[in-house]
């Protein structure tokens, strides 16, 4: 999509749209800056990841192991395999490793074919994966941060940037330690032992210096290599190479990270919207130049409005910037306050347009791969309205509430309609083929006024919870325990089943279930109660005990169809 030599389609977007920015994703950036950084690793301690992983993922040797951590007492903990594609694989990779360093090496050494024990013997290994994990922690913790969206533009800036002054922070002199970040990133990297940089980039033994007091149980760790080679390799040559090989990985970091155009350091356009974050002191020109930048917002309409509210909003923006600081509201909320009573509308405009710019889609990845947790192959045909319910219940988590079973009597009803002048709107009986649940009772008078009807359905709510509802959950269950051959039907079924469950009615291919019990009477005429979802049972009513019947009835196809009466 990028393309060379503006070959690319964001570079012909960005050449017939003026005020259009390209942004890399940060998550992408880093996992790239971190394969760049390997191929100056020791290439066999990465294949050794790789193989051990590879080496213990297969179903029996995976299964050796688990009965391996269950005769020592060890709680049982899977050796992950290294995925290029993940971007946080790698971390996760190392720290298991030295995890279950110990569990593994004692594993190996009982092993008939004794695969990967010289390794795991081998203290140098151990070094060196645990310096992998040091050196890209920084970078996948940075990278998670990134994959949330939490963060507002510039708090993910700020912290692209607090990563790459750490980094260098880590190779200069131990007096040059507080550089900031508009200092270090002047710096080469790329040739660290140029005459140039001499009074700045530490050499390697004030590197090894700092490197221990960043990490000081490192040290401890090379210790146990200089004495497991002892005679065969000098401790001075052991220290030149690991230490040699972290200086080098950091180095290339940095200069991973200044690569042109992989992070956006030195954007102007991005740089200048510092301004509407009001963390800094009042910056007219970056204002200005932001409206230079987007005149899609700020048009040539509004370029004298904006002038005014400019100059009003220099002369109280400190007292702005104190209350937002002071307040603890989010930058958005202050945005939107400022826009209200006509303040400032042209800068809130502006701000509020900058302020959703993204700097991942890692977010929005994320969604996909929930929507395959609930739309599964065996859930093909769920409804993109119980999916996107699905996915909210999800993300709000808790148990089911009161409310939401409240909610489920009302959920499916119309909208009410206002009464249109000269008709007479009488409440009309409502029909649905799908569902219907009505109440018959012959000896039940008229209802009263609509309050009495609101009272009713409150009364008929608490009787449904209490009494109702795990009666119907019974008789269902049982229904589903007697069906034959995997059918809907109870046909099949002994008279004597049939006769203790249902009553059938005479000259009718349907069945019925009478339920019985000691509710109070409510005077009322025959009600019909519609829902608009087939197969939902929606009881609305109340129950008298005497000549009493519920008839809920749901199509489940042309000929097949469950009704309770």
């Amino acid at each position: 999509m990028i393309g060379s030599k503006g070959g690319g389609v964001s570079n012909k977007l960005m050449t017939q749209i003026p005020h259009l920015i390209h942004i890399r994703d940060f998550c992408h950036c880093l996992n790239l800056v971190i394969e760049d950084s390997l191929k100056g690793f020791p290439a066999y301690i990465i294949q050794f990841i790789r193989k051990v992983g590879n080496y213990l993922n297969s179903g029996q040797r995976s299964q050796h192991f688990k009965e391996f951590q269950i005769s020592k007492g060890k709680k049982c903990l899977e050796v992950l395999q290294y995925k290029d594609e993940r971007w946080t694989s790698l971390l996760e990779c190392t720290e298991r490793l030295l995890r279950l360093w110990d569990d593994l090496e004692s594993f190996f050494a009982e092993t008939p074919d004794r695969t990967f024990h010289c390794e795991f013997s081998d203290p140098e290994y151990k070094v060196y994966v645990s310096l992998l994990n040091i050196l890209v922690y920084r970078l996948t913790n940075s990278i998670r941060s990134f994959e949330k969206s939490e963060m507002l533009f510039d708090e993910a800036s700020r912290k692209l940037r607090q990563t790459f002054t750490i980094y260098a922070r880590m190779l200069l002199k131990a007096e040059k330690q507080n550089m900031e970040f508009h200092e270090v990133y002047q710096l080469v990297f790329h040739k660290l032992d140029e005459a140039e940089n001499k009074n700045l980039i530490a050499d390697a033994n004030e590197f090894q210096i700092t490197f221990n007091n960043f990490q000081p149980s490192f040290e401890a760790s090379v210790k146990k290599v200089h004495e497991y080679y002892d005679k065969k390799r000098s401790p001075n040559a052991i220290d030149r190479e690991i230490y040699g090989n972290a200086r080098n990985f950091i180095s290339q970091i940095l200069v991973s990270m200044k690569k042109e155009d992989r992070f956006p350091f030195e954007n102007k356009v991005l740089n200048s919207m510092e301004a509407i974050y009001l963390l800094k002191p009042f910056d007219q020109i970056a204002w200005q130049s932001l409206a230079k930048a987007f005149d899609n917002i700020i048009t040539p309409e509004l370029e004298l409005k904006f002038s005014i509210d400019l100059q009003n909003f220099n002369c109280k923006y400190k007292s702005i910037q104190e209350r937002y600081l002071s307040s603890g509201m989010s930058l958005v909320k202050i945005w939107e306050y400022l826009s209200k009573d006509n303040q400032f509308p042209t800068l809130s405009l502006l701000a509020k347009a900058l302020l959703v710019i993204p700097y991942s889609t890692a977010p929005v990845g994320s969604v996909f791969s929930e929507f395959r947790v609930f739309k599964t192959p065996y859930r093909n045909r769920l409804s993109i309205q119980n999916l996107q319910a699905s996915i909210l219940v999800e993300q709000a988590g808790g148990e089911m509430k009161t409310e939401m079973i409240e909610r489920y009597f009302t959920m499916w009803e119309p909208e009410p309609q206002e009464k249109e002048e000269g008709i007479n709107n009488q409440p009309q009986k409502e029909k649905d083929d799908d569902t219907n649940i009505s109440v018959k009772n012959d000896n039940l008078p008229e209802l009263g006024s609509l309050a009495e009807v609101n009272n009713l359905e409150a009364e008929i709510r608490e009787e449904f919870h209490v009494w109702i509802a795990p009666q119907l959950n019974n008789l269902f269950s049982q229904w589903i325990g007697m069906k034959n051959n995997n059918q809907r039907s109870f046909l099949n079924n002994s008279e004597e089943q049939k006769n203790r469950i249902y009553d059938i009615y005479p000259n009718s291919d349907l069945e019925y279930v009478r339920l019985e019990g000691s509710l109070k009477s409510k005077p009322n005429k025959p009600l019909v109660l519609a829902n608009p979802k087939p197969g939902i049972m929606k009881p609305k009513t109340s129950l008298s005990p005497q000549n009493t019947t519920i008839d809920i009835s749901g199509k489940k196809g042309e000929d097949d169809s469950l009704r309770f009466d």
